[in-house]
């Protein structure tokens, strides 16, 4: 039986490999009764899940239909990206990064290159902007971060399936991180920003191109 404080997060990793593996696409209607067989709990703390996922924007409450995978939308990313791009910066200048942590982030940017499949690249470019973000102290604002990049996810997974952004994204890594190397943490965060901005612009292109299928 999975722990309540944990269900949550349980809730949302079945939803990205049901996403991952095509079992699911945004804007379908969420069985609550799979969730409840494959997670062994019953549906009324599922629901509770879904509801907790319904803040951060994941899924869709509709009245009297039930819970849906949110679509991906052009507005939306227009919306969350900014926001992260923001804070993560004003994390990245207001921390200090010591030798070991640049070993780090030069392990998960190694890690990311070397990620295998499409979630495993959102997941390690998600442990890279982690590390970057990890020595700030301002809880409150890394909180938020980590609610928006429940949502963001989808968006990434949807176009990590071009290698391009892989590539697009490795060389914004190790231009962040040789700066913060060389202690220019301005131009580390400038680069940061910038890099947001890329993938947002990748995101409203591939939003308006036919839609690529994320199974594997």
């Amino acid at each position: 039986m999975i722990e309540k404080v944990n269900l949550r997060d349980q809730v949302l990793h079945y939803l990205q490999q049901e996403l991952v593996h095509g079992r699911i696409r945004h804007g379908d209607r969420l069985s609550l009764a799979s969730m409840e067989r494959v997670l062994q709990v019953s549906v009324t703390p599922v629901r509770e899940a879904l509801t907790q996922l319904e803040r951060t924007g994941v899924v869709l409450a509709i009245p009297n239909r039930g819970f849906f995978l949110a679509p991906n939308t052009v507005e939306d990313a227009r919306e969350i990206y900014p926001v992260i791009a923001n804070l993560e910066v004003m994390a990245v200048e207001g921390s200090t990064f010591t030798a070991a942590d640049i070993r780090r982030l030069r392990g998960l940017r190694t890690a990311f290159k070397r990620a295998k499949d499409p979630a495993a690249a959102v997941r390690a470019d998600q442990n890279l902007h982690d590390a970057l973000i990890g020595n700030f102290e301002n809880t409150c604002a890394k909180r938020l971060i980590a609610d928006l990049k429940l949502r963001v996810f989808s968006y990434e997974l949807q176009y990590m399936v071009d290698g391009h952004k892989t590539s697009t994204s490795d060389k914004a890594h190790g231009e962040i991180i040789d700066h913060l190397a060389a202690g220019e943490r301005r131009k580390a965060a400038n680069r940061l920003k910038a890099h947001w901005k890329e993938s947002l612009e990748l995101t409203v292109k591939m939003l308006s191109e036919p839609r690529k299928s994320t199974s594997q």
